[in-house]
């Protein structure tokens, strides 16, 4: 039975399947089980089976799926699509609790943001997984032999939040079985709490020694730190999908390629949705076409070597330092991103991308943007080149002054 477009499915004894009704739903006492809310034409879109979507959550022992309507990835520059509206979870109290309030009455959108983020808020969110085609159910083996990629991530603030990332990061196979490391820099003094945190994790901890200098000096130094080839991007308060290190460390197809990116599951809790966001698949063509953001930087995976060879990023601002590096890279190497969604991305109010003074309008965004493409197109044309302009990496006196390392 179909109510305000959504069937509910859950597994039943004897292994076969159920579809419960309003009144079912409300009653159902979620304990761990998984439950599918299925929307419209959402699993016939992306050609999802029931039983064998059911079967690949509990193989890999995950939390939380996102279904994907699929579509082709866009040529030139990031784009949003229509909101996410299926999705597979683990029962909770607290997810029963929204099922009453919203299912029936609110906005499909609006019932999968609200489900996700009360999974969030528990704290039972590590295990993700974002599926477009059955062929995004491939059980891979974690990487043998070799180096895996090192994980980076900044952080200020929340320490919950950063639990629920390291704990993500912990939960993937790559990192779990290989022993990948994680570091870790606090733009902050160092509190007990976070010490046992770190700890906790087995991670490499550091603090800046002059704080507020922002992620960018924190990442330059990490990733010099690292004793892997590759490194692994990550915000402290985002989540990766599961595999996420060993299908961008497969995307390294030749050695002209430096950088592999993929696209985003955007939790938006601003405007209470769950939204895919696609990137072109050819980043260096995008950018010779643009340049736009034909890559979201968190959600990529780097060679070290390669990254140092473009000379880093700039450190001399907070912010978009990021998208300087990735038109300065084009003039280094190749840029791809896999056509997967890997990264689950959190847009809130509290974020540089979303205050007045730093968001992506600011007149400071936009101004450096401008100056950015300009110079793009003089390199293009021979005028300058990438170390003697806009482009070139500046670094601040302050966030140079490196990190410590927590004891």
């Amino acid at each position: 039975m179909s109510f305000n477009g959504y069937t509910v499915h859950c597994r039943v004894n004897g292994g076969g399947f159920a579809s419960l009704s309003g009144p079912d739903v409300h009653r159902m006492a979620f304990g761990g089980e998984l439950v599918l809310f299925s929307h419209s034409t959402d699993l016939v879109d992306a050609r999802l089976e029931i039983p064998v979507l059911f079967d690949f959550a509990e193989e890999q022992n995950l939390d939380f799926v996102f279904i994907v309507p699929p579509r082709r990835p866009p040529v030139v520059a990031f784009r949003v699509d229509p909101p996410i509206r299926s999705f597979l979870c683990r029962g909770t109290n607290a997810i029963r609790a929204i099922v009453s309030a919203f299912l029936v009455n609110g906005m499909p959108s609006v019932f999968a943001h609200k489900c996700y983020s009360e999974g969030l808020a528990s704290g039972n969110l590590f295990r993700l997984a974002a599926l477009q085609s059955p062929a995004d159910m491939v059980s891979m083996e974690p990487v043998k032999g070799g180096r895996p990629a090192d994980w980076v991530m900044a952080h200020r603030g929340d320490l919950g939040v950063l639990r629920n990332c390291l704990g993500c990061v912990a939960s993937l196979t790559g990192a779990a079985v290989n022993k990948a490391q994680m570091l870790v820099g606090l733009d902050e003094a160092v509190s007990q709490p976070a010490k046992s945190l770190l700890r906790k994790f087995g991670v490499r901890g550091y603090y800046a020694s002059c704080p507020g200098g922002g992620p960018y000096p924190i990442r330059n130094e990490l990733i010099q730190l690292s004793t892997s080839p590759l490194v692994c991007f990550q915000d402290s308060d985002d989540l990766s999908c599961i595999y996420r290190d060993r299908i961008l460390a497969d995307g390294f197809v030749d050695g002209t390629i430096g950088m592999v990116g993929s696209h985003e599951v955007r939790i938006d809790d601003i405007r209470q949705k769950i939204l895919p966001v696609r990137y072109p698949l050819d980043v260096s063509r995008a950018l010779l076409l643009g340049p736009f953001q034909a890559l979201l930087h968190p959600t990529s995976m780097i060679r070290v070597d390669k990254f140092l060879a473009a000379g880093g990023f700039s450190t001399h601002a907070k912010m978009s330092m990021d998208t300087q590096f990735l038109f300065r890279s084009y003039f280094y190497f190749a840029a791809v991103n896999i056509d997967a969604f890997l990264y689950v991305r959190r847009i809130h109010r509290a974020s540089l991308t979303q205050s007045q003074a730093t968001g992506m309008r600011s007149l400071p965004r936009l101004r450096v943007s401008r100056d950015w493409r300009r110079d793009f197109g003089r390199i293009l044309d021979g005028v300058t080149n990438p170390s003697d302009c806009s482009l070139a990496p500046t670094r601040s006196e302050e966030a140079s002054m490196g990190l410590r390392e927590i004891e």
